[in-house]
């Protein structure tokens, strides 16, 4: 994650919602109980610029249905708000790909 940190703002998801909505994770290792982040998400917004959605503390095995607080690690709050907007936009559109 570079130059990014958390500013309370979180999408709580499971791998199955994000995958086909996001693109294959940056990182995942599901069964590392004992590691801050299991998975990792790298994310570019329209402005082009990159944040990060990722798994944190969770300390127990997940798996791809497994419903995670998601962390969003951007530069700054605003960036991590919109950050959420967009990710759940890129959800609603992969659950309604006509629309």
């Amino acid at each position: 994650m570079k130059y990014t940190s958390y500013h309370s703002v979180d999408i709580t998801s499971n791998i199955e919602t994000l995958t086909p909505a996001l693109g294959e994770p940056l990182f995942q290792d599901l069964n590392a109980v004992d590691d801050k982040v299991q998975i990792e998400y790298e994310i570019k917004l329209p402005n082009g610029k990159e944040v990060y959605l990722y798994s944190w503390k969770e300390y127990r095995r997940l798996n791809k249905s497994s419903y995670i607080d998601f962390h969003i690690g951007a530069r700054s709050r605003q960036e991590s708000l919109e950050a959420r907007d967009y990710i759940n936009s890129l959800i609603t559109k992969s659950r309604n790909p006509k629309q």
